[in-house]
């Protein structure tokens, strides 16, 4: 007969393994657009903390803006949709971001796997501060306002580089 205890490590393992996963997929995908805007956050982390909060407050209210206007509604919706999925992942955009930010902070130039494991190290340092009550949420509010911040810095400099360049 199983035993009660190896059925929960099997659990436990599992459970970590799908969040290794989704990290790992996270890195692949976003680790590029999140090692090009690790300077924004090390230069100009006010101003991506300040885009952060601009996203997570603006998104929401332009949606229901639009979804009140007749032809904005399915924009709006999906507008909604994305947000919603955007915040459930934050955790997840955090935690890669933050790996690659101490990476570049640090000189270490990680590869692949490593970094990917830094973030799962990350990931479980985020997820014992949320068992803080208000410090945790704080942090993870102010990590993603700058995570996401940068982001938008990021593709703001991109688009106006990209009309100066278009106007030359």
């Amino acid at each position: 007969m199983i035993q009660p205890d190896f059925i929960s490590v099997l659990a436990f393992l599992w459970y970590y393994l799908g969040i290794f996963i989704f990290l790992m997929l996270t890195q692949n995908i976003l680790g590029n657009v999140l090692k090009k805007t690790t300077d924004n956050v090390l230069h100009h982390s006010l101003r991506s903390f300040l885009f952060g909060i601009i996203f997570f407050a603006g998104v929401p209210v332009v949606a229901l803006l639009s979804i009140i206007t007749l032809f904005g509604i399915p924009l709006g919706l999906m507008v909604l949709l994305v947000y919603i999925i955007l915040v459930l992942l934050s955790v997840f955009i955090s935690a890669v971001s933050v790996a690659n930010w101490i990476n570049k902070l640090g000189n270490f130039n990680l590869s692949f796997w490593p970094l990917t494991g830094f973030s799962l190290i990350i990931f479980l340092l985020i997820n014992l501060l949320l068992m803080v009550p208000l410090i945790g949420w704080v942090v993870l509010s102010i990590i993603s306002c700058l995570s996401f911040g940068s982001i938008l810095f990021s593709m703001r400099i991109n688009l106006y580089s990209a009309e100066n360049h278009a106007l030359w």
